[in-house]
């Protein structure tokens, strides 16, 4: 008796870790899915810059010009995205767009994250 009551247990906390982690394998797949064009850019030129060891950076630890060209592509489709118009992203320069964009890929990461707490 005692061993089918242990054995129980056992199966019952295996089968619950194995849901926990599918739950969080689909999680992570989800965020992926839900990122628009820009900010799947934007993310891979970020992943960029940082394997890159300090080629896109500036000895004062700020964006070189290589970095900000980069990042700039990138940058123009989040604003995009986010309602900007081309005469507008024209007559910004490419630092407040990358501002812009860096700051709407943070929102609309922490939206993700919330709409995928919310749908589990």
């Amino acid at each position: 008796m005692r061993k089918c009551v242990f054995i129980a247990i056992v199966c019952f906390f295996t089968i619950a870790c194995q849901n926990d982690q599918r739950q969080t394998a689909e999680s992570f797949q989800t965020v992926e899915s839900v990122k628009s064009e820009g900010m799947r850019k934007f993310d891979g030129s970020l992943k960029e810059i940082a394997k890159s060891k300090g080629k896109f950076v500036d000895k004062n630890k700020q964006l070189s010009v290589e970095g900000i060209d980069l990042l700039y592509p990138a940058a123009k489709t989040i604003a995009m995205e986010a309602g900007m118009d081309e005469n507008e992203i024209r007559t910004k320069g490419k630092k407040e767009i990358l501002k812009f964009a860096f700051s709407m890929y943070h929102k609309n990461l922490a939206q993700y994250r919330n709409e995928i707490k919310s749908n589990n």
